[in-house]
């Protein structure tokens, strides 16, 4: 495209005067970067430039001043404006090799939709790891405030009398939810009792469990009600990511949202879900949100705030979505912030095409950080080595 500009550019004046030359050589020169920056790239330049998608951390260097580790793109955008030749050059020494080619995009539907993907976290050791995690202080650190105690505000002029009451007890009381709903679930499978092995090592216990894709909550209370059983796990607790959007009903066909499957009934007003209070209640039915702290937010924000709070997670279960590329993005995000000597475990490997796709091409990314990987009943647990 840029070629055929500049002949039509040089066809379209003489040489007749030097000046009148220069003066179309450097208009030439001008248009033909524009288009270099505006233009479609081909298929070989946009597959070497946009195959590595990156989720870049600051970090510091010996002199305590705040850089990043985009350096080369940066360095690969100047070289594209000043010398296409070089730009080239550079594409090509970059190009990643794809984790993902052509795999399904959904779970359950676009059999018409699939994906290349080649996606690496860039992220130097935590520098500000928070120290001696605890519920209280989590808690704070995202919402400010206790959620579950947090009382509504009154004034001395319109106060009701009822300062006892919680403002997620007045959100129950309005959406009449009070009893919740836990009827499905899909819990950690202890197979070969892994999760009491390690759950009861007691020269490091666990202190942080994430849970992301949450749900009703079955899987978190039933956790949290194993964690009172032992009286060294007296402090750990589990923070539960989700958006409770229950958006996948947008996605899957309605013979699989609908029917005499009650798995995704839930009660929505004007369109909005009310998941996340149905969740709630059942965290207080079963008396365990003090081992408890949600966090309604998608996955990928989900990681950057554990990030930004310093915070590393000794065992992490994904049961989010079930379509690429959330799944490989999970696995890489969450593995990056687990604790060494951790364990993450995955569900629906057997059930979910796209999850095993990712589990597959993330083994493949990081056989030198496995300890472990097994797969059985429909899970796969992966153990990180200690450095």
């Amino acid at each position: 495209m840029v070629q055929i500009v500049a002949k039509r550019a040089g066809r379209g004046e003489s040489c007749r005067s030097m000046a009148l030359g220069l003066l179309v050589g450097w208009a030439t020169m001008f248009i033909t970067i524009q288009l270099l920056l505006l233009a479609p790239s081909t298929d070989t330049t946009r597959e070497s430039l946009t195959a590595s998608s990156s989720l870049i951390a600051p970090f510091e260097d010996g002199d305590g001043e705040s850089k990043t580790s985009s350096t080369t793109v940066k360095q690969q955008q100047q070289g594209l404006i000043a010398d296409k030749a070089s730009a080239s050059e550079t594409a090509t020494a970059t190009t990643a090799v794809l984790d993902l080619k052509g795999e399904a995009l959904g779970d359950r539907s676009l059999p018409e939709a699939s994906l290349d993907l080649h996606y690496t976290l860039h992220l130097n050791e935590f520098k500000n790891t928070m120290k001696d995690p605890t519920y209280d202080k989590v808690m704070t650190a995202f919402h400010t405030d206790n959620i579950w105690t947090e009382q509504e505000q009154h004034d001395s002029t319109t106060s009701t009398g009822n300062a006892e009451k919680s403002r997620l007890d007045t959100m129950l009381d309005l959406w009449n939810l009070r009893d919740g709903n836990q009827k499905n679930g899909s819990p950690i499978l202890d197979h070969e009792n892994r999760i009491d092995k390690f759950l009861l090592q007691t020269t490091n216990p666990p202190r942080v469990i994430v849970e992301v894709g949450v749900f009703r909550g079955a899987n978190s209370i039933h956790l949290a009600q194993r964690l009172q059983q032992h009286a060294h796990l007296k402090d750990t607790f589990i923070i539960c990511i989700d958006t409770w959007l229950l958006d996948l009903r947008y996605v899957w066909p309605p013979a699989q949202m609908t029917g005499d499957d009650t798995y995704f009934q839930s009660t929505r007003v004007a369109g909005h879900e009310l998941m996340y209070f149905v969740f709630l209640a059942n965290v207080l039915k079963a008396n365990m949100q003090h081992r408890i702290i949600p966090l309604q937010s998608s996955s990928l924000n989900g990681a950057l705030a554990l990030i930004a709070k310093g915070i590393r997670p000794d065992l992490i279960y994904l049961d989010a979505s079930h379509a690429n590329p959330d799944v490989f993005l999970d696995l890489i995000n969450f593995w990056t912030i687990l604790q060494p000597g951790g364990v993450l475990v995955a569900d629906d490997y057997k059930v979910a095409l796209p999850v095993r796709a990712a589990v597959e091409a993330f083994q493949k990314r990081f056989p030198e950080e496995i300890a472990e990987l097994v797969c059985p009943q429909n899970q796969c647990w992966i153990y990180k080595k200690m450095k």
